[in-house]
């Protein structure tokens, strides 16, 4: 029996699970867990983790990489990357591995970054007379900051996606 490092579970053919579920070879997931790659330590939410001027706990750390300005540059070498988040590998291998595993980003994160991602489509569409958005924090977005006003909803027969049609 073979235990899967992205979910922890049990399989008598691995190979098999790990193309169903988590969609990879056995080559890559290899590659994943190489030696070097296994041996970081669990991170609990109670855990404190030094930080430069103090300590800091693995929620504030993990809400941390998601704060900020949004990363573009592809050409970014990963240890600069690490650094700006102030990140290790090993606690990056551990979110990876908890999203790939089906843990995913809490709520609160996605929430944040949700919002993020609707006030800058607002901020592009500030200068427009009329908007059709399909996207529900965009519209609450320009309705709060830029003044705009709710002319109506609309959707096919009120299935869903929606369109906000908003004027300034």
């Amino acid at each position: 029996m073979d235990i899967c490092k992205l979910c922890n579970s049990e399989f008598k053919n691995l190979n098999t699970h790990l193309r169903g579920k988590h969609k990879m070879s056995r080559e890559d997931y290899n590659l994943q867990f190489s030696e070097e790659d296994t041996e970081f330590k669990e991170i609990n939410e109670d855990d404190i983790l030094p930080k430069e001027d103090g300590v800091i706990t693995y929620k504030e750390r993990i809400e941390g990489i998601f704060d900020g300005p949004k990363q573009t540059n592809a050409e970014m070498i990963l240890g600069d990357y690490l650094k700006l988040k102030g990140l290790t590998l090993s606690e990056l291998n551990h979110i990876v591995t908890q999203f790939k595993g089906g843990s995913g980003i809490p709520i609160s994160q996605r929430l944040k970054r949700d919002q993020d991602i609707g006030k800058e489509r607002a901020s592009k569409l500030k200068d427009e007379s009329r908007v059709e958005t399909d996207d529900v924090l965009t519209a609450e977005w320009l309705r709060k900051d830029y003044g705009f006003k709710w002319i109506e909803t609309r959707s096919a027969r009120g299935t869903t996606p929606k369109t906000w049609v908003l004027e300034k």
